[in-house]
C-alpha cells in the first residue's frame, strides 16, 4: 500500500479509469466532493501510459467492467503494473453481487470496493476516497464480504 499523507483539510488527487460513461457520471459526482481533486480521466482498462500521472495521484477509481477486465490481466499480482503502485478504489455495479448473478471480485490487497449506489453519494465516495489515499483499505457493507477475494492471498495459497 501506498499511504498518503492526507489530513481531513488536504485535498486528494484522484484518476479516473474506465469507460466513457462511468467516467463521465464520477467525474460530475466528484464535482460535488469535497477535498477531491481530479487529476485525470482516460479510457480502461489500458494503464500502460499512465505511470506519469500516477506519479501524483493519490487515488484511481476504476470502474467494475475495467477493474474485471484488469483482474483477468491480474495486474494487483503484478509489481510492475501502474495500479500495483497506487491505492485503487473499484466502484462495482450492485447487480454483480446479487442473484443471479453473484460475480466475485478479485482485487489488490491496496483496493478498495464500493457500490456505485453509494458511490453516488459525494459524502461516502469522499469518505472511501479518504481513508484510500490513506492506505486503509474498505470493501462496501452492501457487499457479501464472501465474494471478494484478495490477490496477495490468492499468490500465498498458489505458492504454498
Amino acid at each position: 500500500m501506498l499511504p498518503v499523507n492526507v489530513g481531513f483539510r488536504s485535498s486528494v488527487e484522484v484518476g479516473v479509469l474506465g469507460r466513457p460513461r462511468f467516467r463521465e457520471w464520477l467525474c460530475a459526482v466528484l464535482e460535488r466532493t469535497t477535498l477531491v481533486k481530479l487529476a485525470f480521466d482516460r479510457e480502461g482498462p489500458v494503464t500502460a501510459d499512465l505511470v506519469a500521472e500516477l506519479s501524483t495521484t493519490g487515488v484511481v477509481l476504476v470502474d467494475g467492467e475495467s477493474g474485471r477486465q484488469m483482474a483477468l490481466r491480474a495486474p494487483v499480482r503484478n509489481p510492475n503494473d501502474a495500479l500495483a503502485r497506487v491505492n485503487v478504489v473499484l466502484i462495482a455495479d450492485p447487480a454483480d453481487f446479487e442473484p443471479p448473478h453473484q460475480v466475485a471480485a478479485v482485487i489488490g490487497s491496496h483496493w478498495s470496493l464500493l457500490l456505485a449506489t453509494s458511490a453516488e453519494n459525494p459524502l461516502r465516495l469522499g469518505r472511501a476516497i479518504r481513508k484510500a489515499a490513506e492506505g486503509r483499505s474498505t470493501i462496501d457493507a452492501g457487499i457479501d464480504p464472501k465474494m471478494v477475494r484478495i490477490a496477495d492471498d490468492l499468490s500465498a495459497r498458489r505458492k504454498a
